[in-house]
């Protein structure tokens, strides 16, 4: 059985995870999503690109929520980035957020919010968690944006 033909879960019953389920709660829910050209779920929230990906252990049971701040910020602005970034961390421990410098000399801001799903999970708790990566994602560019007077 493919990860794709998996059955649909009982609703209060924790149960493997799969790109298919992420599709459904996407659908469901109403949300705008996309495939990449690697099978990738990824989608637009606010200015923001979002990936949804699966990884690491047997069944890839490890969900990663991974965004990126629309845009670049200039170097100048290095000390703001880093103030903000441990601002948050220091006010709520997620989203995770880095930021590394790209070989123009940019400055690119990366959030991730990654749960292992070893024992499975409802769709209730799938949807909390992408409800929750999105939402934590975005105030943390919101602020990142007031920070740099965008």
């Amino acid at each position: 059985m493919t990860q794709e033909s998996v059955p649909a879960p009982v609703p209060d019953v924790p149960a493997p995870i799969s790109s298919a389920r992420l599709k459904k709660i996407f659908e469901r829910e109403g949300l705008i999503y996309f495939v990449d050209s690697e099978g990738d779920i990824g989608g637009f929230w606010g200015d923001a690109t979002f990936h949804f990906l699966l990884f690491q252990g047997d069944a890839g049971e490890v969900l990663a929520i991974i965004s990126r701040y629309p845009g670049s910020i200039d170097m100048s602005q290095l000390a703001v980035v880093r103030r903000t970034l441990d601002e948050s961390m220091l006010a709520r421990p997620w989203p995770n957020a880095q930021y590394r410098i790209d070989d123009v000399g940019r400055i690119r801001v990366h959030i991730s919010n990654t749960i292992d799903y070893e024992y499975g999970a409802t769709d209730a708790q799938l949807l909390q968690h992408l409800r929750c990566a999105i939402a934590t994602a975005n105030m943390l560019y919101s602020s990142l944006d007031e920070a740099l007077g965008r």
